[in-house]
């Protein structure tokens, strides 16, 4: 009776909220996306010491949609790479900032424009010894949502990041996630 009872208190409380979904953007909102994220390849000076920044992409958020089309987010955005080799180093290279969202229907299934400013930031570890700066940098993408909760995104991040100690490092990179919206 109690496995009875709990199947059917579990599909009333699933229907009511699909009942109860009208399909568009509002209130507050958090996510997170994991993609590919191309950042450059950042050479240490002092030893040639190579560490990527190409890899694992990802994008976390929170934030308030104030109506159907529009949404204001808090958002890193960047790329996260654990070198495995001899170097044994990590690096981090993205943007932690204010980003505004466009969609273009009220509803799921539309094109979305991105843009954003923030704090652009690398962070590469080599041999245990860290290297961080950060400066300006803005976002501007594009994506599609599929549905409420799933979307795909491009972003082009750029900012005036330089760190002494690396060579050819570059002040942007291009990021693309699958997102996970939670309304």
């Amino acid at each position: 009776m109690k496995k009875i009872l709990f199947a059917f208190l579990l599909i009333f409380i699933c229907t009511s909220q699909s009942i109860a979904f009208d399909g568009e953007r509002k209130g507050f909102i958090a996510g997170f996306g994991m993609g590919y994220a191309s950042g450059g390849n950042p050479v240490l000076k002092s030893n040639d010491v190579e560490l990527s920044l190409n890899g694992f992409g990802g994008n976390l958020f929170a934030g308030y949609c104030w109506d159907s089309k529009n949404m204001l987010l808090w958002e890193n955005i960047g790329v996260l790479h654990f070198s495995s080799d001899i170097s044994k180093g990590d690096a981090m290279k993205g943007i932690n900032g204010i980003t505004w969202y466009h969609y273009y229907k009220d509803k799921a299934r539309t094109f979305f424009t991105v843009v954003g400013v923030g704090e652009y930031v690398t962070d590469v570890e080599i041999y245990n010894i860290e290297y961080r700066s950060s400066g300006f940098g803005i976002v501007i993408g594009g994506g599609y949502e599929f549905s409420k909760q799933i979307q795909f995104g491009v972003y082009l991040l750029s900012g005036k990041s330089t760190l002494d100690e690396l060579k050819n490092n570059r002040g942007s990179m291009i990021v693309t996630t699958i997102s996970v919206v939670i309304y």
